[in-house]
């Protein structure tokens, strides 16, 4: 009786330690899967510069897919052509460029840069991403972005020409200069608001 009681036994353990082996389990040899398995890991990213930092520009080209036109997304390009739009007294920085508005879709941009963003668990946005790209391909430093409604906006200086290639890019709904502030001509009048006295003529 003993003995059949503990052949049962010695069975059983062998049974365990099968059912532990296929497991992972027993003495900790087989390898682990931690918690998020299949989850892409964090690529580590630079702080974006908005200019052409030679560190950023190169984890762009490494990590990040250039625009292309999210056609599967949003269907088939439909906007009008773009041209860019002069003023005649346009900002100007110490070097002489002309100061540009470049507008796109913010819908656009996300239907591009969104999927790689979540797929590399990148922290930063379509539209920074966007911007960054930009400064990289055009050597400008962006200045200054803006979130209208559904648009999005970034001002850099950049050479004529410059500006007349970003105009082409797929992802530009609009550009123009940005006119110098002028106390005499006011972009936003208020009734009743007089200009300054040396805006006044005819006295």
């Amino acid at each position: 009786m003993k003995d059949n009681i503990r052949r049962h036994v010695l069975a059983c353990a062998t049974t365990l330690s099968v059912v532990l082996a296929g497991c992972g389990g027993g003495n900790g040899d087989t390898a682990q899967e931690g918690p998020g398995a299949g989850v892409p890991p964090l690529v580590p990213m630079p702080a974006l510069t908005y200019s052409q930092d030679a560190a950023v520009c190169a984890w762009m080209v490494a990590h990040v897919q250039p625009f292309a036109w999210p056609v599967q997304a949003v269907g088939p390009r439909t906007w009008a052509p773009v041209s860019v739009q002069t003023v005649d007294t346009p900002m100007r920085n110490a070097q002489g460029l002309a100061q540009y508005r470049v507008t796109s879709n913010l819908l656009v941009l996300q239907s591009h840069y969104a999927p790689q963003i979540q797929a590399k668990g990148l922290a930063q946005s379509s539209s920074q991403l966007w911007a960054q790209e930009a400064a990289c391909k055009y050597a400008i430093s962006v200045d200054s972005q803006t979130l209208t409604n559904l648009s999005y906006e970034f001002t850099a200086y950049m050479p004529d020409g410059t500006a007349a290639r970003v105009a082409q890019e797929d992802y530009t709904a609009g550009i123009r200069q940005v006119r110098k502030a002028d106390p005499c001509r006011p972009e936003v009048v208020i009734p009743g608001t007089p200009l300054p006295p040396e805006c006044r003529t005819g006295t």
